[in-house]
């Protein structure tokens, strides 16, 4: 949600924003948590939204 404001106050519309999360388990513990992030964010170059 907060990058969704944080484009909204760079004057950038977002159409869509959609986080896919893994966990990974070893031992009982979290070992690695990898997050994928896309959108549709009209008028962005790649380079600015990533």
């Amino acid at each position: 949600m907060e990058l969704n404001v944080l484009l909204n106050e760079a004057n950038f519309t977002v159409t869509v924003l959609e986080v896919d999360v893994s966990v990974t388990f070893e031992e009982g513990s979290i070992a690695k948590i990898c997050f994928n992030l896309e959108g549709d964010v009209p008028n962005i170059e790649v380079e600015q939204f990533q």
